[in-house]
Protein backbone atom coordinates (compact mmCIF):
# COMPACT_ATOMS: atom_id res chain seq x y z
CA UNK A 1 0.00 0.00 0.00
CA UNK A 2 2.90 2.33 0.66
CA UNK A 3 3.95 1.97 -2.97
CA UNK A 4 0.49 2.92 -4.23
CA UNK A 5 0.48 6.02 -2.07
CA UNK A 6 3.99 6.90 -3.26
CA UNK A 7 3.02 6.50 -6.91
CA UNK A 8 -0.10 8.58 -6.36
CA UNK A 9 1.96 11.36 -4.78
CA UNK A 10 4.51 11.60 -7.61
CA UNK A 11 2.22 13.50 -10.04
CA UNK A 12 0.93 15.68 -7.22
CA UNK A 13 4.43 16.55 -6.05
CA UNK A 14 5.52 17.18 -9.63
CA UNK A 15 2.62 19.57 -10.12
CA UNK A 16 3.18 21.34 -6.82
CA UNK A 17 6.89 21.71 -7.40
CA UNK A 18 6.40 22.68 -11.04
CA UNK A 19 8.59 19.82 -12.20
CA UNK A 20 7.75 17.33 -14.91
CA UNK A 21 9.25 13.88 -14.44
CA UNK A 22 10.59 13.75 -17.97
CA UNK A 23 11.81 16.69 -20.03
CA UNK A 24 11.56 19.37 -17.34
CA UNK A 25 14.12 21.68 -19.01
CA UNK A 26 12.29 21.47 -22.33
CA UNK A 27 9.02 22.50 -20.72
CA UNK A 28 10.56 25.38 -18.82
CA UNK A 29 12.13 26.84 -21.94
CA UNK A 30 9.44 25.83 -24.41
CA UNK A 31 7.07 28.15 -26.26
CA UNK A 32 4.24 27.42 -23.84
CA UNK A 33 6.12 28.98 -20.92
CA UNK A 34 4.24 31.99 -19.54
CA UNK A 35 5.93 35.34 -20.23
CA UNK A 36 7.48 37.00 -17.21
CA UNK A 37 5.48 39.91 -15.84
CA UNK A 38 7.01 43.28 -16.61
CA UNK A 39 8.39 44.66 -13.33
CA UNK A 40 6.76 47.78 -11.93
CA UNK A 41 9.92 49.87 -11.69
CA UNK A 42 9.71 53.66 -11.40
CA UNK A 43 12.94 55.06 -12.82
CA UNK A 44 15.41 55.99 -14.00
CA UNK A 45 13.64 57.61 -16.97
CA UNK A 46 9.99 56.76 -16.42
CA UNK A 47 7.62 53.89 -15.78
CA UNK A 48 7.31 51.08 -18.33
CA UNK A 49 6.70 52.86 -21.67
CA UNK A 50 5.76 56.19 -20.01
CA UNK A 51 8.88 58.40 -20.10
CA UNK A 52 9.81 61.78 -18.66
CA UNK A 53 9.74 64.45 -21.39
CA UNK A 54 7.23 62.50 -23.52
CA UNK A 55 4.50 64.51 -25.27
CA UNK A 56 0.91 64.25 -24.06
CA UNK A 57 -0.09 62.41 -27.24
CA UNK A 58 2.67 59.83 -26.82
CA UNK A 59 1.96 59.48 -23.09
CA UNK A 60 -1.73 58.79 -23.69
CA UNK A 61 -0.79 56.25 -26.38
CA UNK A 62 1.01 54.13 -23.74
CA UNK A 63 -2.38 53.05 -22.39
CA UNK A 64 -1.20 53.78 -18.83
CA UNK A 65 -3.22 56.99 -18.34
CA UNK A 66 -6.86 57.85 -17.67
CA UNK A 67 -9.02 60.62 -16.20
CA UNK A 68 -7.53 63.80 -17.72
CA UNK A 69 -7.93 67.01 -15.67
CA UNK A 70 -6.54 70.55 -15.96
CA UNK A 71 -3.54 71.42 -13.78
CA UNK A 72 -2.23 74.94 -13.32
CA UNK A 73 -2.54 77.42 -16.15
CA UNK A 74 -1.27 75.24 -19.01
CA UNK A 75 -0.67 71.66 -17.78
CA UNK A 76 -2.86 68.58 -17.54
CA UNK A 77 -2.81 65.76 -15.01
CA UNK A 78 -3.80 62.13 -15.56
CA UNK A 79 -4.35 59.23 -13.20
CA UNK A 80 -2.42 56.03 -13.81
CA UNK A 81 -4.74 53.15 -14.74
CA UNK A 82 -5.86 51.19 -11.66
CA UNK A 83 -4.39 47.91 -12.89
CA UNK A 84 -0.96 49.48 -12.18
CA UNK A 85 -1.86 50.20 -8.55
CA UNK A 86 -3.41 53.12 -6.72
CA UNK A 87 -2.18 56.61 -5.89
CA UNK A 88 -3.86 59.52 -4.09
CA UNK A 89 -6.44 61.38 -6.17
CA UNK A 90 -4.53 64.63 -5.77
CA UNK A 91 -1.46 63.21 -7.50
CA UNK A 92 -0.99 62.07 -11.06
CA UNK A 93 1.13 62.21 -14.17
CA UNK A 94 1.61 65.91 -14.90
CA UNK A 95 2.21 66.97 -18.49
CA UNK A 96 3.34 70.40 -19.66
CA UNK A 97 2.94 71.57 -23.27
CA UNK A 98 6.52 72.88 -23.08
CA UNK A 99 8.32 70.09 -21.15
CA UNK A 100 6.09 67.05 -21.73
CA UNK A 101 5.70 64.52 -18.90
CA UNK A 102 7.53 66.04 -15.94
CA UNK A 103 6.10 64.18 -12.95
CA UNK A 104 5.12 60.51 -12.49
CA UNK A 105 3.71 59.42 -9.12
CA UNK A 106 4.41 55.98 -7.71
CA UNK A 107 1.44 53.70 -7.27
CA UNK A 108 0.96 51.14 -4.54
CA UNK A 109 2.55 48.50 -6.81
CA UNK A 110 5.66 50.42 -7.94
CA UNK A 111 9.18 50.44 -6.56
CA UNK A 112 12.44 52.10 -7.53
CA UNK A 113 15.37 50.08 -8.89
CA UNK A 114 16.88 50.47 -5.40
CA UNK A 115 13.88 48.61 -3.86
CA UNK A 116 12.15 51.62 -2.29
CA UNK A 117 8.34 51.73 -2.30
CA UNK A 118 5.45 53.32 -0.43
CA UNK A 119 5.88 52.09 3.12
CA UNK A 120 9.68 51.92 3.04
CA UNK A 121 11.47 53.20 6.14
CA UNK A 122 13.22 56.56 6.11
CA UNK A 123 16.50 54.84 7.01
CA UNK A 124 16.17 52.55 3.97
CA UNK A 125 15.58 55.57 1.71
CA UNK A 126 18.68 57.25 3.20
CA UNK A 127 20.74 54.10 2.57
CA UNK A 128 19.49 53.81 -1.02
CA UNK A 129 19.93 57.53 -1.79
CA UNK A 130 22.87 59.05 0.14
CA UNK A 131 22.17 62.46 -1.44
CA UNK A 132 18.66 62.58 0.09
CA UNK A 133 17.89 66.16 1.12
CA UNK A 134 14.99 67.83 2.90
CA UNK A 135 12.86 70.23 0.87
CA UNK A 136 13.62 73.85 1.88
CA UNK A 137 9.94 74.75 2.40
CA UNK A 138 8.28 71.48 3.45
CA UNK A 139 10.02 69.50 6.17
CA UNK A 140 8.19 66.26 5.33
CA UNK A 141 9.33 66.16 1.67
CA UNK A 142 12.75 64.85 0.64
CA UNK A 143 14.38 64.69 -2.78
CA UNK A 144 17.17 62.52 -4.14
CA UNK A 145 18.99 62.16 -7.42
CA UNK A 146 18.08 59.26 -9.67
CA UNK A 147 20.97 56.87 -10.35
CA UNK A 148 21.35 56.63 -14.11
CA UNK A 149 19.49 59.86 -14.90
CA UNK A 150 21.10 63.18 -13.92
CA UNK A 151 18.07 65.08 -15.26
CA UNK A 152 15.61 63.45 -12.84
CA UNK A 153 14.92 63.29 -9.12
CA UNK A 154 12.78 61.26 -6.75
CA UNK A 155 10.47 62.95 -4.25
CA UNK A 156 9.54 61.12 -1.03
CA UNK A 157 6.99 62.32 1.53
CA UNK A 158 7.02 61.39 5.22
CA UNK A 159 4.08 63.37 6.69
CA UNK A 160 3.24 61.01 9.53
CA UNK A 161 6.50 59.43 10.61
CA UNK A 162 9.31 57.25 9.33
CA UNK A 163 7.50 55.52 6.43
CA UNK A 164 7.26 56.72 2.81
CA UNK A 165 3.68 57.89 2.28
CA UNK A 166 4.02 59.05 -1.33
CA UNK A 167 6.85 59.12 -3.84
CA UNK A 168 7.37 60.06 -7.42
CA UNK A 169 9.80 60.60 -10.26
CA UNK A 170 10.19 63.99 -11.90
CA UNK A 171 12.37 66.24 -13.97
CA UNK A 172 14.98 67.79 -11.68
CA UNK A 173 14.08 71.24 -10.36
CA UNK A 174 10.70 71.33 -12.12
CA UNK A 175 7.77 72.90 -10.27
CA UNK A 176 4.19 73.58 -11.25
CA UNK A 177 5.08 77.28 -11.44
CA UNK A 178 7.96 76.72 -13.86
CA UNK A 179 6.20 74.10 -15.98
CA UNK A 180 2.56 75.17 -15.97
CA UNK A 181 2.49 78.98 -15.94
Amino acid sequence: MGRIVSRALVPLLAAVLGVALAGAPALAAGPSAAPAAQPRILGPDGYKTLKLGMSEQDAVATGLLENKRPFGDTCVIYSIVRSEGTHPNRSGVIISPKFGVWSIPATSKMRTPQEIWQGSRFSDVQDAYPDLTRHPQFDYIYTAGVPGNPKAEYDFTFPDGPLVFEMGLGLKGMTSESACS
